[in-house]
């Protein structure tokens, strides 16, 4: 909360939107929590209650709408944000992305440390938001030809099922 009174908080409990998450970290003073008991393609936000010596506060600020498809952790940050992230499958390691070369002349290759699920797509953006190139992933290792961009700072976008991942690239002449 924004004021705790004085008093150390006790613990936090997380609350989606719609009902049937159960938090199975409620009353703990950790900043993460998994939710379990959601329906799978349910669009769903959540918000968190402190609890200290002084009672109960109220509601946080919703955070971002999510949609699992296997389970879903909120961190309750200390500034008073709530932040989600999905895991699509538990336990599994995250795929590494690596681009090179980077800096770059225009030729690049977007390699995975594992393939990728269907469906997932690869978006090149220059500074200011233009798409200047974007393809559906089809394998381990993408190409892209760049050379008619102008040298500067790029971004790399790649949707890998719920995640996001954002990398710079920089392309030189």
């Amino acid at each position: 909360p924004a004021n705790n009174g004085g008093s150390t908080i006790t613990g936090y409990t997380v609350t989606s939107i719609p009902a049937g998450g159960v938090d199975l970290n409620a009353g703990s003073t950790s900043l993460t929590h998994s939710i379990s008991g959601l329906t799978n393609g349910t669009s769903y936000t959540f918000n968190v209650k402190a609890t200290n010596s002084a009672g109960t506060s109220i509601f946080s600020s919703l955070s971002n709408a999510v949609i699992p498809n296997a389970s879903i952790n909120i961190s309750y940050l200390k500034d008073g944000l709530i932040e989600t992230s999905l895991s699509e499958v538990i336990n599994k390691e995250p795929v590494r992305i690596d681009i090179f070369p980077n800096p770059s002349k225009g030729r690049i290759s977007i390699r995975f440390s594992s393939q990728p699920n269907i469906g997932g797509r690869i978006d090149i953006l220059d500074v200011s938001g233009r798409k200047v190139a974007s393809r559906i992933i089809t394998g381990i290792s993408e190409e892209f030809n760049l050379d008619h961009e102008a040298p500067g700072l790029y971004l790399v976008k790649s949707f890998l099922g719920s995640d996001l991942i954002i990398q710079k690239l920089i392309i030189t002449k």
